[in-house]
């Protein structure tokens, strides 16, 4: 008999963990890279920003090991696809990762059909390798981390190898300036870099007469405090053409060799708090010879972003202003410079 009551618990408790376990596996559980389409497939383009390699100098001085990197979305479905966000995740080759504060999901909004809308991310390397660096590129609707969240596609990006660099005096920045109010929480501002190129050289195998830009390189770049929202290149695609404007992108090649100048913009939004002051080191990577040089530590200095600070005063008056020990009614009344006057009634 006791055998019998304990067979029939084991098959109810294992009828109610299959019962669990159905359930969550109906329910919106959060979508990942493995069970979605590749974006070929779903009709979503992803085009990386940036170029075949990751560049670094460890004998800098502070050292450059971090930079962005950023891809394109273009929308092929057919549809407007609403809420969209895209991930950076399952980096392999042992080096590069997610920079210090750096988001993995970014909201990318309303994609309408036939759209484009790009993005960014601060990576940082931990060290030159040869190692091809990838990582999966997920585009879901709703935020990953919620339930409801759908993978709508994925594809594999990143770079075939972290490459060491060093500085050179013919690639000059003559100019950085910040634009707009002090940042606050949630304002954008644009940082201007002004320069020339030198002599553009053949650069490494595979990233020929190419200039590579970043508007930060150290690793304790705040990138959940300043989220990159755009940039752009302003620069003659041959030396000897009018300079055109290249819109979201962190790298232009096949330049040609003549120096010229050249204007990187990077729009940042203040998304964050900073307790002080922030240095922001734009560097431009540029080929030169059969290397990749890039130009010296100049910097720029971002205050500090404060919590706000609310100033609303209310001013309450009631009548009476006392009430009798056995109770009775009072109307009260509020007023802010900011509001319109408020009233409410209570009794005790």
């Amino acid at each position: 008999m006791f055998y019998v009551c304990r067979r029939a618990l084991m098959l109810r408790a294992l009828t109610i963990v299959a019962f669990i376990i159905a359930l969550v596996g109906l329910s919106p559980a959060v979508a990942t890279a493995s069970v979605a389409p590749t974006c070929s497939v779903a009709g979503i383009t992803v085009d990386s920003l940036g170029g075949p390699n990751f560049y670094i100098d460890s004998g800098s001085s502070p050292e450059f090991r971090s930079s962005y990197t950023g891809y394109k979305i273009t929308n092929n479905t057919g549809a407007a696809l609403s809420d969209v966000w895209v991930q950076l995740s399952d980096f392999t080759g042992g080096s590069l990762a997610l920079g210090s504060g750096q988001a993995a999901a970014q909201r990318a909004g309303d994609v309408a059909s036939a759209a484009t809308t790009s993005r960014f991310w601060y990576l940082t390397a931990s060290t030159a390798s040869t190692n091809p660096q990838n990582h999966t590129v997920t585009v879901y609707q709703h935020n990953p981390t919620l339930p409801d969240a759908v993978a709508l596609c994925s594809t594999v990006g990143g770079f075939s190898s972290v490459q060491a660099t060093l500085g050179a005096s013919a690639n000059k920045v003559t100019n950085i300036t910040v634009s707009g109010a002090a940042p606050k929480l949630g304002a954008q501002f644009t940082v201007t870099v002004t320069g020339n190129t030198g002599t553009i050289g053949s650069g490494i195998t595979g990233d020929s007469e190419s200039l590579w830009m970043s508007p930060a390189v150290a690793e304790t770049w705040p990138a959940g405090v300043f989220r990159l929202v755009g940039t752009s290149l302003t620069i003659s695609p041959n030396g000897t053409a009018p300079a055109q404007t290249y819109t979201d992108t962190l790298r232009v090649a096949g330049l040609g060799s003549s120096a010229r100048d050249y204007t990187a913009r990077y729009t940042f939004q203040a998304v964050g708090f900073s307790a002080t002051s922030t240095t922001l080191k734009p560097v431009q990577e540029i080929s030169s010879g059969t290397q990749v040089k890039h130009t010296g530590s100049y910097s720029v200095s971002l205050p500090a972003i404060q919590p706000p600070v609310s100033d609303l005063t209310v001013a309450l008056t009631a009548t009476p202003a006392t009430l009798p020990f056995g109770g009775g009614t009072a109307s009260f009344e509020g007023q802010s410079a900011a509001l319109p006057v408020v009233s409410s009634t209570a009794s005790r």
